[in-house]
């Protein structure tokens, strides 16, 4: 008998200590995600307690081999996470030891998630050269990591800081990209050549300074590369959106199969999907000419479509006046004056904004198309045109042929205008909230594409396009001075 109150006591205390055990771990995980934070979940969220939200830091490298000629490199590198979500980095031109001080956020991870990162080496044109790469598991900290070769070989050291925060954010997609919002433009030849944007006139650097006002050669940076008369340059931009999710959630925009473009496309012979991803890649090609750079507000877009400050718009105007014979020159293209010009443009599955300017020639339109922007994918998560429309009483109208003032705003007027993939009218509030969210403090006016005002609008736009043709010289054929090249503070 004493030996059963022996065993019974034991079983017991053992099963006390059980108890007491599994509070522990709770009160643990508690504190984890601390739960009196402002906006942390409860215990019906559906975030697990292991989740942690992620804030990179990627500093440089130091020691990379030279795989060019002249014994230099032009360093770019991919990280990913578990294979779920990857970040590429700018390109650093000419150096063994790049800085890119480029960070990347991302929300709901698992607290083990793998890090792994490929370095490689831009080679315009060509194969990129695969120098390294490194695994590590997340955490805290800063990391110096060891870049391997295939052969084991040690190829030079990467740093960069990481730090951890419990995910608190109830239903958050895992592995979200949370900003900061950055782009990339590409300017391509091939394209350019095929779609006839042509560059400018000038046969050099020295004629095209000289060509300028005072002031707006003054601000060019000497390091702005300027291509020869032969140039011809066709651009495409890509932002990374934060928060896709959060406005569409599961819905993407299926290829419209009632459409017989559509139909050619992704029922048609192989060849022509694959032509179409072939000339996506030559459109979004990452080369050492590349602009990279982040979004701090809705200046950072209107930037990108009219190169150049206001400034030099009202000392352009001044000076064709003067000299009629240097219209077509780059000295009419100011920042703020936004061109007058339409945009074809998909948010692909990838959650990147991707867009270029559509024109009236054959060529031009097929570089902007749709399907071309999303590489042929079967669905986006909406697609269709956007224009810039000044603040003014009847947008474009009211301008009567002139330079807009030196205070005039810019709203974003953007629409579903896509045969390829059909976009719901039904998420158009989405589109503009998502818009809105990405490029704080911008005007936008979403629209079905058969709306009347949207038609008047695109249509004064054309018409003052036509009253001012050195406009057309502007965003999409301008190299800009305005984002270095290969960097992103």
């Amino acid at each position: 008998m004493s030996l059963l109150n022996h065993l019974s006591s034991h079983i017991h205390a053992q099963a006390h200590r059980a108890r007491e055990h599994a509070h522990n771990i709770h009160q643990r995980v508690n504190s984890l995600t601390n739960k009196d934070a402002p906006g942390a979940q409860t215990e019906s969220d559906d975030v697990p307690a292991y989740a942690v939200d992620l804030a990179f830091r990627f500093l440089g490298a130091r020691g990379l081999p030279a795989m060019d000629i002249g014994a230099l490199s032009d360093p770019f590198f991919v990280a990913n996470l578990d294979g779920k979500i990857e970040y590429k980095s700018s390109v650093q031109p000419n150096t063994l030891n790049p800085v890119w001080n480029e960070q990347w956020f991302v929300k709901n991870v698992p607290h083990n998630a793998a890090l792994e990162v490929k370095v490689y080496d831009k080679d315009n044109g060509q194969r990129d050269d695969f120098i390294g790469s490194f695994k590590t598991t997340v955490g805290d900290g800063k990391f110096e990591c060891i870049i391997e070769a295939s052969s084991k070989a040690n190829k030079g050291t990467m740093f960069f800081e990481l730090k951890t925060t419990p995910t608190r954010v109830p239903n958050t997609p895992q592995y979200s990209f949370d900003g900061p919002v950055n782009f990339s433009r590409h300017a391509s030849a091939a394209i350019g050549r095929f779609a006839g944007a042509k560059e400018s006139g000038l046969e050099d650097k020295t004629a095209f300074l000289a060509a300028l006002p005072d002031a707006a050669a003054d601000s060019l940076p000497q390091t702005s590369p300027v291509p020869p008369a032969s140039a011809r340059l066709y651009s495409t931009w890509k932002y990374h959106l934060k928060g896709v999710p959060l406005f569409f959630g599961d819905a993407h925009q299926h290829w419209l199969e009632s459409y017989p473009a559509a139909q050619k496309i992704f029922t048609g012979p192989p060849m022509i999907r694959a032509s179409i991803r072939s000339a996506h890649r030559i459109l979004y090609a990452r080369t050492t000419m590349n602009s990279f750079g982040l979004v701090q507000d809705a200046n950072d877009l209107w930037r990108q479509l009219a190169p150049q400050d206001r400034q030099q718009a009202m000392a352009a105007e001044r000076a064709l006046t003067a000299n009629p014979s240097i219209v077509a020159t780059p000295s009419a293209q100011a920042s703020w004056v936004v061109k007058p010009a339409l945009y074809t443009y998909v948010i692909d599955n990838g959650d990147r904004f991707r867009f270029s300017e559509t024109g009236a020639a054959l060529a031009t339109d097929f570089a902007s198309k749709h399907a071309l922007h999303a590489c042929c994918a079967e669905s986006v998560r909406y697609a269709g045109e956007y224009h810039a429309r000044p603040l003014l009483d009847r947008g474009w109208a009211g301008l009567e042929g002139r330079l807009p003032p030196e205070d005039v705003e810019w709203e974003l007027w953007i629409d579903n205008a896509s045969g390829t993939y059909g976009p719901d009218p039904e998420l158009l509030p989405k589109l503009r909230e998502c818009i809105e969210y990405n490029f704080p403090g911008i005007k936008v006016k979403a629209f079905d594409f058969k709306d009347e005002e949207l038609a008047q609008s695109k249509k004064d736009m054309k018409e003052y396009a036509q009253s001012k043709p050195h406009l057309m010289h502007t965003a999409s054929e301008l190299h800009d001075g305005d984002v270095s090249h290969g960097s992103v503070v």
